[in-house]
């Protein structure tokens, strides 16, 4: 009985060391996601054109304060330093460049093509920022296809989003 008890705590102490991979944070996605100061941006990917001279920025943003914030994006656009500001009303979320029918947040000339990360610094308000390195991917891939920018740009327009009201919990 003895050698019994002992022979399953010695097989079964492993499971009371190891961390469980449920609490693991991961991004289920082709994108990155972040939280900063109460706002999540979430599956953030940069899609590039064939030619890689104009790329799209899918992301949302979800606002989880009372607030609205301004949310400051700061990126090299044909190697010069770009930035657009988004406004994002409290206890809402906008989304850009995931459908057909969202505005997208187009840069030209990214300085980065389809299997890089592109850096992208991020600041809320006038909090410390953080940059991110965004996934930049090929827009011919089929589920994307629809997605990729056409049209060319200013670089430095970021567009007013369209608020979608994030559920009272």
């Amino acid at each position: 009985m003895i050698l019994a008890g002992a022979l399953l705590a010695s097989t079964s102490g492993c499971t009371f060391l190891s961390q469980q991979a449920t609490l693991i944070h991961y991004d289920p996605s082709d994108g990155v996601g972040l939280t900063l100061d109460g706002v999540d941006l979430r599956n953030m990917i940069l899609l590039v054109n064939d030619k890689g001279d104009l790329s799209s920025l899918l992301v949302t943003f979800i606002n989880n304060g009372d607030k609205p914030v301004a949310i400051n994006l700061q990126f090299t656009s044909g190697g010069k330093k770009s930035s657009g500001t988004i406004q994002v009303m409290g206890q809402s979320t906008a989304s850009f460049g995931n459908s057909t029918d969202e505005q997208q947040i187009t840069i030209e000339k990214p300085d980065a093509k389809a299997g890089d990360l592109f850096p992208l610094y991020v600041q809320i308000g006038d909090q410390p920022g953080k940059q991110v390195l965004v996934p930049v991917l090929l827009g011919s891939w089929s589920q994307y296809s629809t997605l990729v920018p056409t049209a060319t740009p200013t670089p430095t327009e970021v567009p007013t989003p369209t608020e979608t009201p994030t559920p009272a919990p």
